[in-house]
């Protein structure tokens, strides 16, 4: 299905396994977070020259990226389908995420509250529909970052390729 919002609420489930989990992971997290760090960096380097690309900062003055994922955002233009992009890196066997395929205003609960319609959030629009997540998790081989700039490139190629027709 299609995700939306269309009550306002909050999810703080919780398993005991995942709590568990989690804080047998706590003693980890200083070097889970240099891992998505030092991953994050990887990819914003191997891909800051992608024609057109976007790619949201990694610190803007004090505040710092928390590195759950680098996120990727493709011209405003169209000149590169997204679809295509993530169907060739799915190919290459890198897994991705469309984290919003819509803007938040335009999910249900807000455009009913508030009358909110498409066109009035232009720059969200823009981000929902280009937008693609990309890994960045300590899970990644010593290599796994320079494979993912590798796929991208190639499926960024792909991609403005497939916009072209």
């Amino acid at each position: 299905g299609t995700y939306d919002v269309d009550a306002l609420g909050f999810n703080y489930r919780m398993s005991e396994v995942e709590a568990a989990v989690g804080l047998t992971q706590l003693d980890r997290l200083d070097a889970f977070q240099a891992a998505r760090r030092a991953n994050a960096e990887a990819l914003h380097d191997g891909l800051q020259d992608l024609e057109g690309l976007t790619l949201f900062p990694l610190a803007h003055g004090p505040a710092r990226s928390a590195c759950y994922c680098v996120n990727a955002v493709l011209p405003r233009d169209g000149s590169v389908a997204r679809d295509a992009v993530v169907d060739g890196l799915k190919r290459r066997g890198i897994g991705t995420s469309i984290h919003y395929p819509g803007p938040v205003p335009l999910f249900t609960y807000y455009s009913d509250k508030y009358g909110y319609r498409p066109g009035r959030f232009p720059v969200a629009e823009w981000l929902a529909d280009q937008t693609i997540s990309l890994p960045v998790g300590p899970h990644l081989a010593d290599a796994g970052a320079a494979r993912i700039v590798e796929a991208f490139r190639a499926a960024y190629a792909e991609g403005q390729a497939a916009a072209r027709g």
